[in-house]
């Protein structure tokens, strides 16, 4: 179960790292997908960096999964509502006004 955590994380992580660069927004799924005139509405940079923190903290969660200093259930439930929270927080902080 170990290597799995650590493997997920490394590769959550490696993810994280171009979008906190505000890069890589191609690879947000709900973003890429998008039309031109509803990616209008959003902050490319702001949706990337919030996502990109999302992802390293998620990846973060599941070391510490890793070296059991949060159980199991514990650690599923911790990464679900970072998720939950990256996503509110992305779509209300890159919104433009």
């Amino acid at each position: 179960m170990n290597t799995v955590f650590i493997i997920c994380a490394i590769i959550l992580i490696i993810l994280a790292i171009p979008l906190l660069l505000g890069k890589g927004f191609n690879l947000i799924a709900g973003y890429n997908m998008m039309d031109e005139k509803e990616k209008e509405k959003y902050y490319e940079s702001k949706v990337c960096r919030c996502i990109g923190i999302t992802l390293f903290i998620a990846g973060i969660v599941l070391i510490f999964g890793a070296n059991y200093i949060i159980s199991f259930n514990d650690t599923v439930v911790i990464g679900i509502a970072v998720i939950i929270v990256g996503i509110i927080i992305t779509n209300h902080f890159s919104k433009k006004k």
